[in-house]
């Protein structure tokens, strides 16, 4: 098993880690208390609630992250 450290130089920049799940992809999904962190093995991109945008997440406290059969992931947030 390998750990790693993750920290603001690879993008993870919330330090308040809810959750970690690891897709049939292989990325790495982190949920935070401020947004959700995808880590694809060099870098993370991360995913916000905007009120603007109806595509977004619909909350930034991230409580728990699942995967159905189909790939599909399953995101519950502070917004339902």
């Amino acid at each position: 098993m390998r750990i790693e450290q993750f920290n603001s130089s690879q993008g993870l920049y919330q330090r308040h880690i809810t959750t970690i799940y690891q897709d049939q992809s292989r990325f790495l999904w982190v949920g935070t208390s401020d947004g959700l962190c995808r880590y694809d093995g060099y870098q993370f991109e991360t995913y916000r609630f905007d009120p603007l945008d109806a595509t977004s997440i619909s909350g930034n406290y991230i409580q728990q992250i699942t995967e159905d059969r189909f790939g599909k992931l399953w995101i519950t947030t502070s917004g339902g």
